[in-house]
């Protein structure tokens, strides 16, 4: 198929996915390189995207990443194996007034299921250029946390947006929002930690600090920032609400879990997260499951 053009995008619109297909980057010294031509392709739908990874050669790129992982250099984007550019993820952490440490994550019912942490994919051309705003954005608007007295505890969605969420839950009004206080913690090991954009001669940092992975699967860039929280609630107490919404505005109402130990490992290249300790958690939130039997059935989520 043909691809649409950066130049064919309204600069201050936002779409449902805006993302860049980037035909060359480079990996060396920790930092991902990334030239995108001067009128790069776009990818704009789920449609493109599964196109865009139909067409991928990914047997050259897992023998990139082979040559990264025996040289610590290599070139990881190329015109027959170009990389969604990007996505940007948040592993939030809670810290509880007990000082346990939760790590929160949601059930993704659809392929490639399994427990996610917040993120998505750029919307908007600031959003390309900003991947650590992008992926703090995606956390606020996902990750809905309450206690018991009706307080809502903050990460940064406006209000009229937290309300149009929480009302499909049947909660119609908040006591108090309350802020929360929120420590970035080092990255893990990833392919690299900087991105550097080298574009219409002139080139600057953009992520740093940061975990950056080559996503063979999905043939994309994604960073993940990982957050501390800490909130002054005991795990009875908490209440979390996945905010995550179709394009129509309904809640899509994932699953949500709390592990008490965690640790994040490479699986043929992937980021994982995975339980160290059964220590699976369940939020109210399946109370409130919404139930639609005009969803469609691969929107459907089973209930854990």
């Amino acid at each position: 198929m043909a691809f649409r053009h950066l130049s064919d995008m309204m600069a201050q619109e936002r779409y449902d996915i805006l993302m860049l297909r980037i035909t060359d980057a480079i990996i060396q010294n920790d930092e991902l390189v990334v030239y995108p031509n001067v009128d790069p392709e776009v990818i704009t739908s789920s449609k493109e995207r599964r196109e865009h990874g139909q067409s991928a050669d990914r047997e050259w790129l897992q023998r990139q990443l082979a040559e990264l992982k025996a040289h610590g250099f290599a070139t990881v984007a190329h015109p027959r194996c170009p990389l969604e550019f990007l996505t940007g993820d948040v592993c939030p952490i809670f810290v509880l007034n007990d000082g346990k440490r939760y790590t929160v994550s949601f059930y993704r019912g659809i392929w490639p299921k399994g427990w996610i942490i917040p993120g998505g994919c750029a919307g908007a051309i600031e959003d390309i250029f900003d991947p650590i705003k992008l992926a703090a954005r995606e956390c606020a608007e996902e990750l809905l946390i309450m206690d018991d007295q009706d307080n809502f505890y903050s990460l940064g969605l406006p209000q009229n947006e937290v309300m149009a969420r929480l009302n499909q839950y049947g909660i119609k009004q908040i006591n108090e929002i309350k802020p929360v206080e929120i420590r970035i913690l080092p990255p893990l090991p990833g392919h690299a930690k900087r991105i550097r954009l080298v574009w219409r001669g002139e080139e600057r940092i953009i992520a740093e600090n940061t975990t950056i992975l080559i996503d063979p699967l999905n043939v994309s860039i994604p960073i993940t920032v990982y957050w501390e929280i800490r909130l002054p609630l005991s795990l009875e107490q908490i209440r979390i609400f996945d905010g995550e919404t179709f394009s129509d505005g309904r809640v899509i109402n994932r699953p949500v879990r709390l592990i008490n130990s965690f640790e994040v490992f490479f699986l043929s290249d992937h980021n994982v997260l995975a339980s160290a300790v059964d220590g699976g958690w369940l939020s109210e939130m399946a109370r409130y499951r919404v139930q639609d039997p005009t969803m469609p059935e691969e929107e459907q989520l089973p209930i854990p």
